[in-house]
């Protein structure tokens, strides 16, 4: 995903909506709010990183479009962190690369390929492939590949699944409406040593956090407790980006000071 020049950072807006969401707000590189169809105002991912280290952002994001499509898969988490079973077909059959929500109750998966035109939203399945862009989390589920995959039939037929058949569709075969075992994980590559960033320059960034910072001095009594976990958890993930392990470690770290 690094070499896709299509990134943001995002804030949380300042207030929720009835509901009491808070939206994600895209910003460009001049920290202002960012028109994400604009492609003037994409950048590479080694820019976001670097906007995001300075501070006052609640993470990074992706636009979806020339190819890209994501599958947004909306409180399929149970309690005890597996999957919804209508969920987890669809990311199986999708077998690219899947990581959890922002909130840790949803699902993203990102595969290359193309949707058939008709709806793109039914309850809590979203699929999409333009005029979105998705947040990015770096938590990525045990199970799901290491990379974005292409995916073409199998986007066809995951959009058949979610929204019914359409014109020109390949069938499902039986063996995965039904559901099949877990992809096997696979390992990232082409990813070394150099692109590591230390625990203490990660400990030092995540200090700059508002969110984090007030959570790791434990003064978070006016902060969502979950928010801050993330917030926590999630700087740790993007800094290190290709240390998966490193976050537990930087963590504990942290939460033993």
């Amino acid at each position: 995903m690094k070499i896709i020049p299509r990134w943001f950072c995002w804030r949380y807006s300042a207030c929720g909506n009835a509901a009491g969401h808070f939206g994600k707000i895209p910003y460009n590189i001049a920290e202002r709010k960012a028109d994400y169809t604009n492609p003037s105002e994409w950048l590479p991912f080694e820019a976001v990183t670097l906007q995001y280290s300075r501070g006052h952002y609640d993470g990074i994001g992706l636009v979806l479009t020339e190819g890209l499509c994501g599958l947004d898969e909306d409180h399929c988490v149970n309690e005890d962190g597996s999957l919804d079973e209508e969920a987890a077909r669809h990311i199986r059959l999708l077998n690219s690369y899947s990581e959890f929500s922002v909130s840790g109750e949803g699902v993203h998966c990102l595969a290359f390929g193309r949707l058939p035109d008709g709806p793109r939203r039914r309850g809590n399945h979203e699929l999409y492939s333009d005029r979105r862009y998705f947040v990015v989390t770096g938590r990525k589920l045990p199970t799901s590949p290491g990379s974005v995959a292409n995916r073409e039939q199998e986007l066809l037929q995951l959009h058949a699944t979610i929204f019914g058949e359409v014109e020109n569709c390949p069938k499902i075969p039986d063996d995965l409406r039904s559901g099949v075992p877990n992809p096997p994980p696979i390992s990232q590559e082409g990813e070394g040593e150099e692109d590591w960033i230390s625990d203490k320059k990660v400990i030092e960034l995540i200090n700059r956090d508002s969110i984090a910072k007030r959570y790791w001095l434990g003064n978070s009594e006016d902060i969502n407790p979950s928010r801050a976990d993330w917030a926590l958890d999630e700087k740790a993930g993007i800094l290190h980006q290709t240390q998966p392990d490193a976050n537990d470690c930087v963590i504990s770290t942290v939460r033993t000071w």
